[in-house]
């Protein structure tokens, strides 16, 4: 932690990006689209004009021996797919979005898969030109590809200030699908009475849950101000992969407790597909260090804390109030 609000470019960028989401998911779609655009158009230059001076010679070897548990070789490329994997957050909030959607059983899967598709191939022929560039050591970076870009030569010295640029917007993107995603979360977990009532409020003329977005926000651009990238990066990744793996074991559990349930969206390949994500996650997981795990169970144990004292409490008269309320 750095001790003071030193990173306040980032807390008044999450401030921006919670303000657009509160104006619903049209004006925020929209933005989010533009920016998309620019990022990607930034990337397929990189490709385009990166591949013509990459050295086939820096692949070589492909996957570097390793050098400890998470440092290069196998067990390198699991601990960097798990912390990357916080990249995924927006595939995640398709899913979370599905309420929103026309269709979901349709038109939910052709989001994330078509997304998933095209981000995975651009990833990749990124990575490749970034390590034929440069030598793999030289990308040990927080800004890698402006490293990857000069290893390049003068030739692609134009290239920088766009990708810079694009870097910055680009941020945009993520910060923005978390500002939609989570404060709907909360939205559900405040019908089922697990959270406050204030998160499921809808402002009267945005028709946006309001509160939510806006404490949302707040956390943060706190938490962006104050907490180092790489710290929040690896707690992120960790919350998204157990929560992955949560929700795989519910599609297992309900399918047999509870059949009959309406579903808008039906988890199609059951139990090949949740206990494929199950197995998947926790490989990502097992890749995470140690101190990453530690800050985590000081998150989770404030979580069950909240949910001991309210949440459980909440729910359990809830459902004794309207014992139908869940449609079974």
């Amino acid at each position: 932690m750095t001790g003071s609000l030193v990173n306040a470019p980032a807390f008044l960028f999450a401030a921006v990006m919670a303000l657009i989401a509160l104006r619903g998911v049209r004006l925020s779609s929209i933005i989010n689209a533009v920016i998309v655009a620019l990022k990607v158009g930034a990337l397929l230059l990189v490709v385009g004009f990166g591949s013509l001076h990459i050295h086939p010679r820096n692949w070589t070897p492909f996957i570097p021996e390793n050098e400890g548990f998470g440092r290069y070789g196998w067990s390198g490329v699991l601990r960097a797919a798990a912390v990357v994997f916080v990249s995924y957050l927006g595939f995640d909030a398709i899913a979370t979005l599905a309420q929103d959607t026309r269709n979901p059983q349709r038109n939910v899967p052709i989001g994330i898969l078509g997304s998933l598709g095209a981000v995975s191939l651009l990833y990749i022929a990124v990575s490749l030109v970034m390590t034929g560039l440069v030598p793999y050591q030289m990308l040990d970076s927080a800004s890698a590809l402006p490293v990857a870009l000069r290893g390049g030569g003068p030739a692609l010295n134009w290239l920088l200030p766009i990708v810079d640029l694009a870097a910055v917007i680009g941020l945009g993107s993520v910060v923005l699908v978390v500002m939609l995603a989570q404060p709907r979360v909360l939205m559900a977990m405040s019908h089922d009475g697990l959270v406050p009532p204030v998160f499921a409020r809808v402002h009267a003329r945005f028709r946006t849950p309001h509160w939510g977005t806006l404490i949302c926000g707040l956390s943060v651009a706190v938490l962006a101000g104050l907490f180092p990238l790489s710290i929040l990066v690896q707690l992120v990744s960790v919350g998204t992969l157990v929560v992955f793996i949560a929700v795989a074991v519910s599609v297992l559990l309900l399918r047999g407790t509870d059949p009959a349930r309406h579903r808008p969206f039906r988890t199609p390949f059951v139990p090949l597909v949740p206990i494929a994500g199950v197995l998947v996650c926790g490989c990502l997981l097992a890749g995470m260090p140690l101190r990453t795990w530690a800050v985590y169970g000081i998150w989770v144990t404030l979580g069950l804390t909240i949910y001991l004292a309210y949440g459980g409490r909440s729910a359990a008269r809830l459902r004794a109030l309207t014992p139908n309320a869940d449609g079974s």
